[in-house]
C-alpha cells in the first residue's frame, strides 16, 4: 500500500435522514424533556408529530456519531494487530459515519506514521515522508474540532514536528500556524452547514426565570438563538460559561437576541432551583422555562441549538455540545447577519 493507491471504501453508510417524526400518542419519549426522565405528557400533539429532525437536516445526527465511534474501535484493533490497510479502511468509515471525531483522526495519523516506519525501515525515504505528510493532515483535521475532553491530535502533530525536523526549533510558531489553518477549516465547516430546505421555529409564549413570560412574536425581524439546556444535563454544564459570553456579546445588539431554554416544567420549585442555580454560578443570560416547548419544537437530545434568520426560519442547529461555542456561535449569527444585509441590499 503506498500513498498513491486509492483505498477501497466499503459503500457509505447512510443512517437518519431529514424525514419527519411521528409522535406516540398521549406520551413521547423524548430524552430529557422532562428534565430528565424521557417521558412527557403532549397536549399538541399535531405540532409535535411535525416537528423536522433539524439534525439530520444540518448535517449531524447522534446514530452516526455512535457508529464512528464504534467503527473508530474496530479499526484501533486492526492497527493494534499490524493491519494497516484495515485500519484506513474503517477510519475512513468511521469519520464518514461521524466527521466531527477527533480520536479518528488522532488514530488516522498514528497509521500513517505506522506506515512511514514500515517503509523508512524498507530504505525507501521518500515515501515514508509522503505517510507523515500525510499523517499531519490527519492531525491539523482533528485539531479543527474544540473538544471540552483532551484532544490528542494537537500533542501528535507537535511530535511529528519533532521528528521531521530533529529538533524543536521553531515548533511554537508552527503550532500557531496549524491554530489558524484548523480554525478556517471549522468554520468552514460550522458555516457549510446552512439548512435551506427550512420552516420557522414554533411560536411561543413562555415564562421567563425572573417573572413574566416572553412572546416570540416580540422578536419579529431579529436573528434569533434558542439555547435548550437543563440543570440535570450534564454535558450542558461545562459549557455555559461560554454561552453566558455569548450572550453577553449580542445582549445590546438590535437585531440579535439570545434565548436559553431551560428543560423544567417552569413551575416554583422549578425556578428557585434554576435561579439558585445560577445565581451559585454568575450566570447572567436571559432564561425562559420550557413547558412543553422542546418537544414542540423536535428537540431529541439535549444540549440543543437552533439559529433562526430575521425572517424565523430555522438556519443553523448546533446538537450536543461543543467545546468552541462562544466563537461558533458567533460565526453563525454574523453570517445570518450578513445574508440579512445581503437580502435589504
Amino acid at each position: 500500500m503506498t500513498p498513491g493507491n486509492k483505498v477501497v471504501m466499503r459503500p457509505r453508510l447512510r443512517l437518519g435522514g431529514a424525514g419527519r417524526w411521528v409522535g406516540i400518542p398521549l406520551l413521547c419519549l423524548l430524552p430529557g424533556a422532562d428534565g430528565g426522565a424521557g417521558v412527557v405528557p403532549f397536549h399538541d400533539l399535531d405540532a409535535v408529530e411535525i416537528a423536522p429532525d433539524w439534525c439530520a437536516l444540518g448535517g449531524e445526527s447522534r446514530t452516526q456519531a455512535r457508529l464512528g465511534a464504534s467503527l473508530d474501535e474496530v479499526a484501533w484493533g486492526h492497527y493494534e494487530a499490524g493491519a494497516w490497510q484495515e485500519a484506513v479502511e474503517t477510519l475512513g468509515l468511521a469519520l464518514e459515519a461521524d466527521p466531527t471525531n477527533t480520536r479518528a483522526y488522532y488514530r488516522l495519523g498514528q497509521v500513517y506514521e505506522a506506515l512511514a516506519d514500515d517503509f523508512q525501515a524498507a530504505g525507501d525515504p521518500a515515501t515514508a515522508n509522503e505517510w507523515l505528510i500525510r499523517a499531519e493532515a490527519a492531525y491539523v483535521a482533528g485539531i479543527g474540532f474544540v473538544t471540552h475532553g483532551e484532544n490528542a491530535s494537537g500533542g501528535a502533530a507537535e511530535a511529528l514536528y519533532e521528528r521531521r525536523n530533529g529538533s524543536r526549533d521553531g515548533v511554537e510558531s508552527y503550532l500557531s500556524t496549524l491554530d489558524v489553518i484548523a480554525a478556517k477549516q471549522r468554520r468552514d465547516r460550522v458555516l457549510s452547514r446552512r439548512i435551506e430546505d427550512t420552516e420557522p421555529y414554533p411560536r411561543f409564549r413562555l415564562r421567563r426565570l425572573g417573572g413574566g413570560r416572553l412572546d416570540s412574536r416580540d422578536l419579529q425581524d431579529k436573528i434569533v438563538v434558542l439555547h435548550f439546556w437543563g440543570t440535570w444535563c450534564p454535558p450542558c454544564i461545562p459549557e455555559l460559561p461560554d454561552f453566558r459570553e455569548f450572550a453577553r456579546r449580542y445582549a445590546e445588539d438590535p437585531d440579535v437576541r439570545v434565548l436559553s431554554i431551560h428543560g423544567s416544567r417552569g413551575n416554583r420549585k422549578d425556578r428557585d432551583e434554576t435561579m439558585e442555580f445560577m445565581d451559585e454560578r454568575g450566570l447572567d443570560f436571559e432564561v425562559l422555562m420550557n413547558g412543553d416547548y422542546s418537544a414542540r419544537v423536535g428537540v431529541r437530545g439535549w444540549p440543543f441549538s437552533l439559529f433562526a434568520d430575521e425572517k424565523g426560519q430555522v438556519r443553523y442547529v448546533q446538537c450536543g455540545a461543543t467545546g468552541g461555542l462562544a466563537e461558533e456561535f458567533g460565526w453563525r449569527v454574523e453570517a445570518l447577519r450578513q445574508a440579512m444585509v445581503d437580502t435589504d441590499g
